[in-house]
């Protein structure tokens, strides 16, 4: 009888840790995506600031930041979340401050949807960085094997 519990016991524990093992791997899988959006997102802003300003030393700061992350320094992320909801603070603050229709009215509605679109990805992507479980998951695993 003790036997039968006994081994009752380890099956039970075994599923368990087989069924765990499936979740850790699609939380991993889900965190994945998240940081190679956040990061895709993050070189393509700082490509695109390039282009404009031609600071070379802010590219390739970014690019570093973004490779960290990656390979899973979760420092990263926490640096990362704070800009992105600055971002979309400074974003709102640009928005309520007004935007010029008089010189170009279809531009000015233009800048203010890409304001209001860059806002929102930022929020998800702050949110996402600071309170993900992927996220954590993807980061710890990079980190620890």
């Amino acid at each position: 009888m003790a036997w039968e519990e006994t081994t009752r016991s380890e099956a039970e524990i075994n599923q368990f840790l087989a069924e765990d093992s499936i979740r850790r791997q699609e939380l991993f899988q889900r965190g994945k995506i998240i940081v190679i959006v956040v990061t895709v997102a993050n070189l393509f802003v700082a490509l695109l600031g390039f282009l404009v300003d031609s600071e070379l030393l802010s590219l390739l700061i970014q690019i570093a930041l973004s490779a960290a992350l990656l390979s899973g320094f979760s420092w990263v992320r926490y640096l990362f979340a704070v800009g992105a909801a600055l971002s979309a603070l400074g974003d709102l603050f640009v928005l309520l401050g007004g935007v010029d229709f008089s010189a170009n009215p279809m531009m000015g509605v233009l800048f203010a949807l890409l304001l209001v679109i860059d806002m929102a990805f930022c929020i998800v992507s702050s949110v996402l960085l600071f309170r993900s479980k992927a996220v954590t998951e993807y980061l710890y695993t990079k980190r620890n094997g």
